[in-house]
């Protein structure tokens, strides 16, 4: 891509990503709640189930972002992540409810409808809701310990190779893939991606997932 074209996209690219981290991650144990079905078909939520091998198969289109993701932390000297089940199923519900539920102009893509098995999210650029967040993971999947999103909207669709090389030309979003910054302390050891209509997601977590995937 070359700078005129991502210019242009800049234009019309919304990103955001969980920039701060103001105090330890912490890995509550004291809720574990049901998972809501999600149709392949429309991405409706059902009633409470596990999250099975379906439900968290990555689209080729969230497969090349896992792969250009991995491809970049291995030329860093990182070690890869593995996906996880649970902040996939996250990521994929959670870009499901941007598209049908767009956030207002004064929220963030971290936001959060009202419609589903969740705490709503009006999320401002100032990150005063982080902790609800963090802690989408716990809501709606097995998974115990804290996710950090780093998310994408283009008005055109999101393209796994523009939403990556947008992200890499971010410094906040960059940190967050490849652990430094406020970010060098942790240490990922799950992943989820969803990349639905003209959103991306991405979920970063501590923990390994118990419903890692096989």
């Amino acid at each position: 891509m070359n700078i005129g074209a991502i210019a242009v996209l800049l234009a019309s690219v919304s990103l955001l990503s969980c920039t701060t981290l103001r105090q330890p991650a912490e890995s509550p144990h004291s809720r574990v709640s049901a998972v809501e079905h999600m149709s392949q078909d429309s991405g409706a939520l059902r009633s409470p189930v596990t999250v099975d091998a379906a439900q968290a198969k990555l689209t080729p289109a969230e497969a090349e972002l896992y792969e250009l993701i991995m491809e970049y932390r291995k030329a860093k000297g990182l070690p890869p992540i593995p996906v996880s089940k649970s902040l996939t199923y996250v990521a994929k519900v959670h870009v499901r409810d941007l598209e049908t539920h767009a956030p207002g102009a004064s929220s963030s893509v971290h936001s959060w409808s009202k419609d589903g098995p969740w705490e709503s999210v009006n999320y401002a650029p100032d990150s005063r809701c982080a902790q609800l967040m963090w802690s989408k993971p716990r809501e709606l999947t097995s998974y115990r310990g804290n996710g950090y999103e780093i998310g994408y909207m283009d008005s055109s669709g999101a393209k796994s190779r523009d939403v990556f090389n947008l992200w890499k030309l971010s410094r906040s979003h960059d940190a967050v893939i490849v652990n430094e910054s406020d970010w060098s302390r942790l240490q990922w050891k799950s992943i989820g991606v969803g990349v639905f209509g003209r959103y991306a997601a991405v979920w970063f977590g501590q923990e390994v997932d118990p419903e890692k995937s096989g």
